[in-house]
């Protein structure tokens, strides 16, 4: 007689106590860009500039953490100018991420280049690529509030 564990392949790995500060960066920024890419979508379908954003509240009665999606009003990334153009920065909190030294912004061909930027982005993202940018970005949002 064979036991159903005997199939199964047993490790002495336990789960990490942290998390790595890299990852949830990585993690944060890919979030958002997906947020970003729900908002084209609502562009395209004509309804309003409002996107779900999932967000932690704490329950005031049981004290507990909770995940619940609301209705959130999410700035666009993106903007056009007078003369037809269109540019995307990429943010990470309220910062722009500089991609190249001292250029925070990307110049695309209308909404469907943002959403083709949006999702290059996402990919480099997922990949690692802009982990030194999200490094030093978050050492720059740290200075802001050491006295």
């Amino acid at each position: 007689m064979v036991s159903a564990l005997s199939e199964l392949k047993l490790t002495t790995q336990s789960k990490p106590t942290h998390r790595n500060a890299v990852v949830v960066r990585r993690q944060k920024l890919i979030e958002r860009v997906f947020e970003q890419l729900r908002l084209i979508e609502s562009y395209k379908s004509g309804a309003s500039s409002q996107a779900y954003r999932t967000v932690r509240k704490t329950n005031p009665d049981t004290g507990l953490v909770e995940l619940t999606q609301t209705d959130r009003k999410i700035s666009p990334w993106w903007w056009s100018t007078a003369d037809g153009k269109w540019y995307l920065s990429i943010k990470y909190g309220t910062q722009v991420l500089e991609l190249a030294k001292g250029k925070g912004s990307i110049q695309v061909d209308g909404l469907l280049g943002v959403e083709s930027t949006l999702r290059v982005i996402g990919e480099a993202a997922e990949k690692g690529d802009l982990d030194d940018v999200l490094t030093a970005t978050g050492q720059n949002l740290r200075k802001r509030f050491q006295h």
